[in-house]
């Protein structure tokens, strides 16, 4: 499933991914996209979160019991 992740999260701005199962943290290029990643992603519907101590990344923590159909809603 984490796989499904990661083909849908290409763009220019994403830097690296890393995860432990299904938690990922998504680093990008530069702190300045950071905020406006975060708001247009709460706008569609999908719930990421910042991280405390990294401004170039934001955290997905999915339910593990997640669907295929439900990630690529």
């Amino acid at each position: 499933t984490a796989g499904i992740f990661f083909e849908m999260l290409q763009h220019q701005k994403i830097k690296k991914i890393r995860y432990s199962g299904l938690f990922m943290a998504v680093e990008l290029v530069s702190d300045k996209f950071l905020t406006p990643c975060i708001t247009a992603l709460y706008k569609k519907g999908i719930i990421v979160d910042y991280f405390l101590f990294n401004h170039l990344s934001f955290r997905i923590a999915p339910p593990l019991i997640i669907s295929e159909e439900e990630i690529r809603d």
